[in-house]
């Protein structure tokens, strides 16, 4: 099975290594810095063969923008680009700005969604770049198909139909109440959930953004305006209260949501008990368990508001 994979793969990457729009930017690649030319055929293959592996539609389109996620560094100079050691502050600042150089190269319309890859192929690693200047331009992250699970306390109405806000509507997968006590709805009467969502996912259609021409500039979407929302509510009826009743994380909140397809999952909750502050509890090592298991999801957790005082 996997020698057939790897054929497909190789037969996708060679017809794509064909097609003059590919060919000509890697082209220039090559002649810059061999190594970097190497890497990006290496990727090619590798992302297409996962592709293949999680049915991908379009492997052509993704196997197009692994094959250009680095174009940029044509525009890095090669005392930095092929520098043996260390690279000092000033150097990497250089370094990071291959995303952007790369967005800029690709500005032809026949590489609108390809161009997209380069700029946010360094979003999910320890130290992030450039998030600012994603947020700053329309090239925000718009995958090809992402979708972001969100536990909190309710999303809007609860409800997903022509009620719910106009910046969520028609990108969620589904809204459940998972709360293991005091909930009748999975609707927001804390406010928290439909914040943390927008924030994430709100395509700013109310403030003046245009979804269809992917023009979010001026608006207040979020960071992904094009993902779609699997919701879970786990907040309690009671808003004064601002609690929440998360249930069991893996076999409740996790799992369902990775079902789903969700590779990223937001969680702004946890405990303001300074006893249990800084100790290992059963509920950190049931997410570091399935983060184990299944290490291409990004469990997310919010700072809590009680950072400034040594815990959250």
């Amino acid at each position: 099975m996997a020698r057939i994979m790897y054929q497909k793969s190789s037969h996708v990457l060679k017809s794509r290594l064909k097609q003059e729009h590919v060919q000509r930017k890697l082209h220039m690649l090559e002649l810059h810095h061999g190594e970097s030319y190497a890497h990006s055929i290496r990727v090619g293959l590798l992302s297409t063969d996962l592709g293949f592996e999680n049915g991908i539609e379009d492997v052509f389109l993704l196997a197009d923008g692994a094959l250009l996620h680095d174009i940029g560094k044509v525009c890095i100079p090669l005392n930095v680009l092929a520098k043996p050691g260390p690279l000092n502050e000033v150097e990497l600042e250089v370094m990071r700005s291959h995303p952007r150089r790369g967005f800029e190269l690709l500005a032809e319309p026949m590489y609108e969604t390809i161009r997209k890859v380069g700029i946010g192929h360094h979003e999910y690693q320890s130290h992030p770049y450039p998030r600012r200047e994603l947020r700053d331009s329309d090239a925000a992250l718009e995958p090809l198909k992402q979708i972001i699970a969100v536990a909190d306390t309710g999303l809007d109405r609860g409800v997903n139909d022509a009620t719910m806000h106009n910046d969520f509507q028609g990108r969620i997968l589904s809204i459940t109440d998972v709360a293991t006590c005091c909930s009748t709805s999975p609707d927001d009467n804390y406010g928290h959930g439909t914040h943390v969502s927008g924030t994430a996912l709100g395509n700013g259609v109310l403030s003046g953004s245009n979804p269809g021409s992917k023009s979010y500039s001026g608006s207040y979407a979020g960071v992904a305006p094009e993902t779609e929302l699997v919701f879970q509510a786990i907040g309690d009826d009671n808003a004064s209260l601002n609690v929440v009743h998360p249930p069991a994380l893996i076999s409740g909140l996790f799992q369902p949501s990775y079902n789903q397809g969700a590779r990223v999952h937001s969680n702004s909750w946890g405990s303001n008990s300074p006893s249990i502050f800084g100790s290992y509890q059963s509920v950190a090592r049931d997410i570091d368990k399935f983060i184990w298991d299944n290490k291409e999801m990004n469990i997310i957790f919010g700072v809590g508001n009680w950072a400034y005082q040594g815990g959250g």
